[in-house]
């Protein structure tokens, strides 16, 4: 047994009407979820370049850093000999600049101690 939904005084052509409304309808949400899902896509796809960039531009300057770290580390060794043998040169020179002031106060006494 079937049972008749349509309201018995809508006529034909307006079901036909309605039918055509809906497949309007269909059709303008199809459009719409076809668009969404396009631009979804495209800015996903934006969003994971400007991404991607953001971390290869991070890395990047980390390996500048850590490029300038190492030469920085690599040159330490030397620049801490150049130091220590130029320290070590000046205090050289100030031991025998003491050495001489000693052997010259040393005279200057013996000098003072003879005339007295």
């Amino acid at each position: 047994m079937l049972v008749d939904l349509r309201p018995a005084n809508i006529t034909g052509k307006e079901m036909d009407r309605v039918v055509a409304e809906m497949h309007e309808g269909s059709q303008t949400l199809s459009g719409a979820y076809e668009q969404f899902t396009r631009q979804t896509q495209e800015n996903l796809a934006r969003t994971t370049a400007l991404f991607d960039e953001s971390i290869s531009s991070s890395i990047h300057q980390l390996n500048e850093t850590l490029d300038s770290m190492r030469e920085m580390t690599r040159s330490m060794p030397q620049l801490l000999s150049q130091s220590r043998d130029r320290y070590a040169e000046q205090v050289d020179q100030f031991v025998t600049a003491l050495v001489r002031l000693q052997k010259a106060m040393e005279k200057l006494s013996q000098t003072a101690d003879g005339k007295e």
